[in-house]
C-alpha cells in the first residue's frame, strides 16, 4: 500500500481535475504513477476493494481493456494509452482507493501487484 500513498496527491489532483487535461495528466504520468493505477486495478479485479453495483457493472463490461492494462507484456506507454482513453474507469478507480485511504482502511491487508506484475501480499 505504501506505492500508492505515495501518489494521493496525483489521484487527488487527476479526479478532481478535468477531461482534457486529466487525458493530459495520464498520458504524461510516469511509469510509477501508472503502476499504482494498475495495482488499484488489479484489487479491484480481485474483490479487495469494493465497488457499488453500477461500478462493478461498468468494470465488468470493460474487461477486455482491463484485462489488456493489467498484462504483464502491455507496455507503460499502451496502459497510458487505454487509460486516457476509458476516463470513467479511472474515475471509479481513484474513488475507490481515495475512499478506501480516507475511511483509514489503509492498514488491511491489500493483495497488489509489484512492478514485476507478480501477485504478492502486503505485510
Amino acid at each position: 500500500m505504501n506505492a500508492l500513498t505515495n501518489h494521493v496527491p496525483f489521484f487527488h489532483l487527476l479526479l478532481t481535475t478535468h477531461k482534457q487535461q486529466k487525458q493530459a495528466l495520464l498520458k504524461s504520468a510516469s511509469k510509477s504513477q501508472i503502476a499504482a493505477l494498475c495495482e488499484i486495478l488489479l484489487n479491484i479485479v480481485t474483490r479487495t476493494l469494493a465497488l457499488s453495483p453500477a461500478e462493478e457493472k461498468y468494470v465488468k463490461q470493460q474487461q477486455r481493456k482491463v484485462k489488456s492494462i493489467l498484462k504483464k507484456t502491455t507496455t507503460t506507454k499502451k496502459k497510458q494509452d487505454l487509460l486516457s482513453k476509458n476516463l470513467k474507469l479511472v474515475d471509479i478507480l481513484l474513488s475507490s482507493i481515495l475512499n478506501q485511504m480516507k475511511n483509514g482502511d489503509e492498514d488491511s491487508e491489500e493483495v497488489y501487484s509489484d512492478p514485476d506484475g507478480e501477485i504478492q501480499k502486503d505485510e
